[in-house]
Protein backbone atom coordinates (compact mmCIF):
# COMPACT_ATOMS: atom_id res chain seq x y z
CA UNK A 1 0.00 0.00 0.00
CA UNK A 2 1.78 3.54 -0.98
CA UNK A 3 1.55 6.43 0.89
CA UNK A 4 -1.21 7.95 -0.84
CA UNK A 5 -3.16 5.19 -1.09
CA UNK A 6 -3.45 5.08 3.07
CA UNK A 7 -4.44 9.15 2.69
CA UNK A 8 -6.93 8.04 0.17
CA UNK A 9 -8.44 5.41 2.02
CA UNK A 10 -8.51 8.03 5.59
CA UNK A 11 -10.26 10.87 3.39
CA UNK A 12 -13.01 8.35 1.93
CA UNK A 13 -13.44 7.34 5.56
CA UNK A 14 -13.69 11.27 6.38
CA UNK A 15 -16.01 12.12 3.72
CA UNK A 16 -18.27 9.03 4.40
CA UNK A 17 -18.72 9.88 8.20
CA UNK A 18 -19.11 13.73 7.37
CA UNK A 19 -22.01 13.56 4.88
CA UNK A 20 -24.71 12.14 7.50
CA UNK A 21 -23.83 15.17 9.67
CA UNK A 22 -23.42 17.70 7.45
CA UNK A 23 -26.62 17.26 4.98
CA UNK A 24 -28.38 15.31 7.98
CA UNK A 25 -29.31 12.70 5.22
CA UNK A 26 -31.64 9.94 7.34
CA UNK A 27 -33.40 6.30 6.95
CA UNK A 28 -35.87 5.50 8.94
CA UNK A 29 -34.14 2.09 10.93
CA UNK A 30 -35.99 -1.29 10.65
CA UNK A 31 -37.08 -2.12 14.10
CA UNK A 32 -36.20 -5.62 15.18
CA UNK A 33 -37.31 -8.08 17.43
CA UNK A 34 -34.98 -7.33 20.31
CA UNK A 35 -35.70 -3.54 20.34
CA UNK A 36 -39.44 -4.30 19.81
CA UNK A 37 -40.04 -6.80 22.72
CA UNK A 38 -38.10 -4.18 24.97
CA UNK A 39 -40.68 -1.77 24.11
CA UNK A 40 -43.59 -4.47 24.54
CA UNK A 41 -42.42 -5.23 27.83
CA UNK A 42 -42.42 -1.71 29.19
CA UNK A 43 -45.44 -1.13 28.24
CA UNK A 44 -46.68 -4.75 30.26
CA UNK A 45 -45.01 -3.02 33.69
CA UNK A 46 -48.26 -2.41 35.74
CA UNK A 47 -49.05 1.54 36.80
CA UNK A 48 -48.06 0.46 40.64
CA UNK A 49 -44.79 -1.23 39.80
CA UNK A 50 -41.62 1.03 39.55
CA UNK A 51 -39.13 0.43 36.46
CA UNK A 52 -35.31 0.47 38.21
CA UNK A 53 -33.31 1.98 35.48
CA UNK A 54 -29.65 1.21 36.13
CA UNK A 55 -27.21 4.24 34.72
CA UNK A 56 -24.70 1.90 34.50
CA UNK A 57 -22.01 4.25 31.29
CA UNK A 58 -19.49 6.78 31.53
CA UNK A 59 -18.70 9.60 28.76
CA UNK A 60 -16.55 7.27 26.97
CA UNK A 61 -19.72 5.39 26.03
CA UNK A 62 -22.18 8.20 25.65
CA UNK A 63 -22.22 8.49 22.08
CA UNK A 64 -24.32 4.16 22.25
CA UNK A 65 -25.40 4.49 25.69
CA UNK A 66 -26.67 7.92 25.69
CA UNK A 67 -29.50 7.89 23.28
CA UNK A 68 -30.57 4.32 24.58
CA UNK A 69 -31.27 5.65 28.14
CA UNK A 70 -32.64 9.14 26.53
CA UNK A 71 -35.69 6.88 24.38
CA UNK A 72 -36.10 4.89 27.05
CA UNK A 73 -36.88 7.62 29.69
CA UNK A 74 -38.99 9.09 27.02
CA UNK A 75 -40.88 6.15 26.90
CA UNK A 76 -41.57 5.66 30.38
CA UNK A 77 -42.54 9.23 30.53
CA UNK A 78 -45.07 9.08 27.38
CA UNK A 79 -46.94 6.29 28.56
CA UNK A 80 -46.60 7.62 32.60
CA UNK A 81 -44.63 4.40 33.89
CA UNK A 82 -43.02 5.08 37.23
CA UNK A 83 -39.38 4.67 37.28
CA UNK A 84 -36.11 5.25 39.67
CA UNK A 85 -32.70 6.23 37.94
CA UNK A 86 -29.83 4.10 39.94
CA UNK A 87 -26.27 3.28 39.22
CA UNK A 88 -23.49 1.26 40.11
CA UNK A 89 -20.71 3.59 38.67
CA UNK A 90 -20.82 7.42 40.19
CA UNK A 91 -21.18 8.87 36.14
CA UNK A 92 -24.00 7.61 34.90
CA UNK A 93 -26.72 8.43 36.91
CA UNK A 94 -25.79 11.83 36.57
CA UNK A 95 -26.09 11.66 33.27
CA UNK A 96 -29.26 10.27 33.07
CA UNK A 97 -30.69 13.15 35.73
CA UNK A 98 -29.46 16.01 32.83
CA UNK A 99 -31.50 13.61 30.15
CA UNK A 100 -34.47 13.25 32.59
CA UNK A 101 -34.36 16.80 33.68
CA UNK A 102 -35.35 17.78 30.48
CA UNK A 103 -37.97 15.50 29.24
CA UNK A 104 -39.75 16.37 32.49
CA UNK A 105 -39.93 19.83 30.93
CA UNK A 106 -42.03 18.75 27.84
CA UNK A 107 -44.19 16.08 29.82
CA UNK A 108 -44.80 18.05 32.84
CA UNK A 109 -43.43 15.63 35.16
CA UNK A 110 -41.71 17.41 37.81
CA UNK A 111 -38.85 15.27 39.76
CA UNK A 112 -40.49 12.62 42.63
CA UNK A 113 -43.82 12.58 41.04
CA UNK A 114 -43.58 9.74 38.48
CA UNK A 115 -39.66 9.70 38.61
CA UNK A 116 -36.46 10.03 41.05
CA UNK A 117 -32.58 9.08 41.02
CA UNK A 118 -31.73 6.75 43.75
CA UNK A 119 -27.90 7.82 42.68
CA UNK A 120 -24.74 5.80 42.68
CA UNK A 121 -24.23 2.96 45.02
CA UNK A 122 -21.47 1.32 45.91
CA UNK A 123 -21.29 -3.07 47.22
CA UNK A 124 -21.76 -4.72 43.82
CA UNK A 125 -24.12 -7.73 44.19
CA UNK A 126 -24.01 -7.36 47.71
CA UNK A 127 -25.77 -4.45 47.82
CA UNK A 128 -28.23 -5.64 44.68
CA UNK A 129 -28.99 -8.74 47.34
CA UNK A 130 -30.12 -6.64 50.37
CA UNK A 131 -31.50 -3.89 47.46
CA UNK A 132 -33.94 -6.78 46.07
CA UNK A 133 -34.84 -7.95 49.83
CA UNK A 134 -35.98 -4.07 51.09
CA UNK A 135 -35.44 -0.90 49.24
CA UNK A 136 -36.14 1.33 51.78
CA UNK A 137 -33.17 0.14 54.01
CA UNK A 138 -30.77 -0.12 51.36
CA UNK A 139 -31.56 3.50 50.16
CA UNK A 140 -32.73 5.75 52.74
CA UNK A 141 -33.00 8.95 51.03
CA UNK A 142 -32.17 10.26 46.73
CA UNK A 143 -29.45 11.42 45.38
CA UNK A 144 -29.97 14.77 46.82
CA UNK A 145 -30.35 13.34 50.66
CA UNK A 146 -34.14 13.50 50.64
CA UNK A 147 -36.29 10.69 52.53
CA UNK A 148 -37.45 8.28 49.65
CA UNK A 149 -40.26 8.10 51.91
CA UNK A 150 -41.81 11.37 51.06
CA UNK A 151 -41.21 10.68 47.27
CA UNK A 152 -44.84 9.96 45.57
CA UNK A 153 -43.21 8.02 42.79
CA UNK A 154 -41.42 5.37 45.92
CA UNK A 155 -45.03 5.15 47.80
CA UNK A 156 -45.58 1.33 48.44
CA UNK A 157 -42.03 0.27 46.94
CA UNK A 158 -40.45 -2.05 49.57
CA UNK A 159 -38.54 -5.33 47.47
CA UNK A 160 -38.44 -6.19 44.23
CA UNK A 161 -41.69 -7.88 44.44
CA UNK A 162 -42.75 -3.69 43.95
CA UNK A 163 -40.39 -3.59 40.86
CA UNK A 164 -42.42 -3.97 37.31
CA UNK A 165 -39.13 -4.22 35.72
CA UNK A 166 -35.12 -4.16 35.33
CA UNK A 167 -33.53 -2.14 32.41
CA UNK A 168 -29.87 -1.83 32.44
CA UNK A 169 -27.88 0.67 30.28
CA UNK A 170 -24.37 -0.71 30.77
CA UNK A 171 -21.21 -1.23 28.90
CA UNK A 172 -20.13 -3.64 31.44
CA UNK A 173 -20.69 -7.10 32.42
CA UNK A 174 -22.20 -6.24 35.51
CA UNK A 175 -25.67 -6.84 34.16
CA UNK A 176 -25.14 -10.38 35.34
CA UNK A 177 -25.45 -9.52 38.88
CA UNK A 178 -28.74 -8.03 38.29
CA UNK A 179 -29.98 -11.47 36.99
CA UNK A 180 -28.88 -13.46 39.73
CA UNK A 181 -30.65 -11.26 42.48
CA UNK A 182 -33.90 -9.81 40.61
CA UNK A 183 -34.57 -11.99 37.77
CA UNK A 184 -33.56 -15.42 39.07
CA UNK A 185 -35.03 -14.90 42.85
CA UNK A 186 -38.01 -12.87 42.28
CA UNK A 187 -38.46 -13.33 38.43
CA UNK A 188 -38.18 -9.40 37.57
CA UNK A 189 -38.09 -9.09 33.62
CA UNK A 190 -34.84 -7.68 32.40
CA UNK A 191 -34.02 -5.60 29.20
CA UNK A 192 -30.35 -4.53 29.06
CA UNK A 193 -29.28 -1.66 26.45
CA UNK A 194 -25.87 -2.51 25.72
CA UNK A 195 -22.66 -1.42 23.80
CA UNK A 196 -22.40 -3.48 20.61
CA UNK A 197 -19.88 -5.22 21.36
CA UNK A 198 -21.41 -6.54 23.77
CA UNK A 199 -24.65 -8.03 21.91
CA UNK A 200 -22.81 -11.32 21.32
CA UNK A 201 -22.25 -12.01 24.87
CA UNK A 202 -25.82 -11.23 25.88
CA UNK A 203 -27.71 -13.46 23.04
CA UNK A 204 -27.81 -16.43 24.88
CA UNK A 205 -29.60 -15.01 27.88
CA UNK A 206 -31.77 -13.27 25.46
CA UNK A 207 -32.91 -16.57 23.66
CA UNK A 208 -33.34 -18.64 26.92
CA UNK A 209 -35.81 -15.69 27.72
CA UNK A 210 -33.99 -14.11 30.79
CA UNK A 211 -33.29 -10.95 29.36
CA UNK A 212 -36.70 -9.95 27.71
CA UNK A 213 -35.16 -7.21 25.12
CA UNK A 214 -32.33 -5.95 24.37
CA UNK A 215 -31.25 -2.76 22.42
CA UNK A 216 -28.55 -3.18 19.84
CA UNK A 217 -25.77 -0.16 20.54
CA UNK A 218 -26.70 3.08 18.15
CA UNK A 219 -28.96 1.11 15.82
CA UNK A 220 -31.14 0.03 18.94
CA UNK A 221 -31.43 3.40 20.27
CA UNK A 222 -32.70 4.51 16.86
CA UNK A 223 -35.55 1.38 16.69
CA UNK A 224 -36.62 2.82 19.85
CA UNK A 225 -36.58 6.16 18.63
CA UNK A 226 -38.66 5.03 16.26
CA UNK A 227 -40.98 3.38 18.27
CA UNK A 228 -41.26 6.16 20.40
CA UNK A 229 -41.87 8.56 17.87
CA UNK A 230 -39.08 10.84 18.89
CA UNK A 231 -36.19 11.21 16.65
CA UNK A 232 -32.93 12.27 18.07
CA UNK A 233 -29.37 11.74 18.61
CA UNK A 234 -29.70 7.97 18.13
CA UNK A 235 -30.70 8.57 14.21
CA UNK A 236 -27.80 11.05 14.19
CA UNK A 237 -25.47 8.85 15.30
CA UNK A 238 -26.42 5.55 13.38
CA UNK A 239 -25.74 7.17 9.79
CA UNK A 240 -22.26 8.13 10.49
CA UNK A 241 -21.75 4.33 11.51
CA UNK A 242 -23.64 2.87 8.40
CA UNK A 243 -21.99 4.66 6.30
CA UNK A 244 -18.18 3.96 7.61
CA UNK A 245 -19.43 0.23 7.84
CA UNK A 246 -20.63 0.61 4.02
CA UNK A 247 -17.23 2.69 2.90
CA UNK A 248 -15.08 -0.22 4.93
CA UNK A 249 -16.90 -3.41 2.30
CA UNK A 250 -16.83 -0.93 -0.42
CA UNK A 251 -13.10 -0.52 0.03
CA UNK A 252 -12.63 -4.31 0.72
CA UNK A 253 -14.64 -4.83 -2.67
CA UNK A 254 -12.06 -2.59 -4.40
CA UNK A 255 -9.20 -4.26 -2.69
CA UNK A 256 -9.80 -8.18 -3.66
CA UNK A 257 -11.01 -7.21 -7.07
CA UNK A 258 -7.15 -5.00 -7.93
CA UNK A 259 -5.79 -8.34 -6.36
CA UNK A 260 -7.62 -10.54 -8.79
CA UNK A 261 -6.67 -8.03 -11.59
CA UNK A 262 -3.12 -7.99 -10.37
CA UNK A 263 -2.56 -11.81 -10.36
CA UNK A 264 -4.33 -12.12 -13.64
CA UNK A 265 -2.33 -9.69 -15.54
CA UNK A 266 1.19 -11.70 -13.89
CA UNK A 267 -0.05 -14.67 -15.25
CA UNK A 268 -0.47 -13.16 -18.66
Amino acid sequence: MTFWTRRLIYLALALALAFPLITKWQVPPEVGPEARDLFLAVERVPPDKLILMNCQFEGSTLPENGPQARALMTHFMQSGKKFAIIGLDPIGPGLCQEMAEDLAKNFKQPYGTTWANLGYKTGGGAFLKGLARNIPRAIPNDFRGAPLAKLPVMQGIRSAKDVGMVIDVDPTATWLTWLAYFTGPFKVPYGIAPTAVMIADIYPFLNSGQVVGMLKGIAGAAQYERLVNAPGQGFLNRMPVFMAHLTIILLIILGNWSEIRRRREARA
